[in-house]
């Protein structure tokens, strides 16, 4: 067999987690990947608060709430934003707009993957669980599928993960095209912002990229002050 079939034999320990810095803040304040369904709503630094329509939630009723990995490293389609709706305080909606795939991504901010360890988690596909074939699975499937997704490449976790033990760290730098690459000092960052989230109750640990103007703003959306991280913000 030649080389290249060899290595494409081969399967990673690693599956991934795909999120943006529109989540990460609830990421690492709360110190896990969460199950689906929890903490829907994000402060975005301009446009402000972001819900995710009841329409895209599952209905949780064939299988748990569940935290979802796959082995691929690029986006995946569905988690890319193809719809807006701008509502009142109340949620009533107000306008809804199709965009463009592009301005998806600029909603979304910068992509991140963060790679976790299959065997220390004791990760199970989703093609072995028995959420798979229930008639919620299945349509689940097929949305994927409709997207442009492979269902098959996915994980699953019945319980939260702690994200102080991920292994690796994917960014993109470009909002708009994300191509993700490993980041070392990202990984270093993401632990040492977890344990310090921990220490510090009521305190917003901002990531180095943000402004400290925008910091400034989440925290006080939040009701919360701001954590020193990097050396460039006050407590």
């Amino acid at each position: 067999m030649g080389q290249a079939k060899i290595k494409a034999g081969r399967q990673s320990d690693v599956a991934y987690h795909h999120t943006s810095s529109l989540y990460t803040n609830l990421i690492w304040m709360s110190g896990y990947i969460d199950l689906e369904g929890t903490n829907r709503e994000v402060i975005h630094p301009k446009i402000g608060k972001i819900r995710s329509p009841l329409s895209l939630r599952r209905g949780v009723q064939d299988f748990p709430r569940l935290a979802w990995f796959t082995r691929r490293v690029d986006v995946p389609k569905c988690l890319i934003l193809s719809q807006v709706s701008f509502a009142k305080d109340d949620g009533s909606i107000v306008q809804t707009l199709q965009i463009p795939e592009l301005v998806g991504h600029g909603i979304a901010l910068n992509r991140f993957a963060l790679g976790f360890s299959i065997s220390e988690h004791k990760l199970v596909p989703w093609n072995e669980y028995y959420g798979y074939t229930t008639a919620e699975g299945r349509a689940l499937n097929e949305s994927a599928r409709d997207f442009g997704d492979n269902p098959d490449d996915w994980l699953i976790s019945e319980t939260p993960i702690d994200v102080a033990t991920a292994v690796e760290v994917r960014l993109s730098l470009n909002i708009y095209e994300p191509n993700l690459k490993k980041s070392e000092a990202y990984l270093h960052d993401i632990k040492k912002m977890v344990q310090l989230c921990r220490e510090k109750t009521g305190v917003y640990i901002p990531p180095s990229w943000l402004k400290v103007e925008q910091a400034e703003r989440l925290a006080q959306s939040m009701g919360l002050s701001v954590g020193d991280f990097g050396g460039r913000f006050k407590g």
